[in-house]
């Protein structure tokens, strides 16, 4: 989640939406600038009012295209070994072949 996105949610609470959010995140009595700074300057508070508005921060965003990027890399090596595979197999066929029709 970033700034844009909080504010946006702020934004579209109701009072006591706001009221249960607020006392979730331990912080009573700030207003939506407050929680704005904290979740700016403050990782901590950052992480906490991601978890209570169940969505992932930004370093959590850039874990998952990680893993995702290694998964896919993962993917395109075992498709070139494949291929590898492939192309010894059709290799050696067409030898074979060859020395078929040589030998006849």
């Amino acid at each position: 989640m970033n700034p844009q996105e909080l504010s946006a949610r702020l934004s579209s609470m109701n009072a006591s939406e706001r009221a249960k959010f607020i006392g979730a995140v331990g912080m009573p009595g700030y207003s939506d600038d407050m929680v704005m700074d904290h979740f700016v300057k403050e990782a901590a508070w950052e992480k906490k009012i991601c978890h209570v508005l169940n969505e992932p921060t930004e370093a959590d965003k850039a874990v998952q295209a990680t893993l995702q990027q290694a998964a896919d890399q993962r993917r395109s090596v075992i498709v070139a070994w494949v291929a590898l595979a492939v192309a010894v197999v059709l290799g050696s066929a067409s030898l074979i072949v060859s020395i078929i029709a040589i030998s006849r």
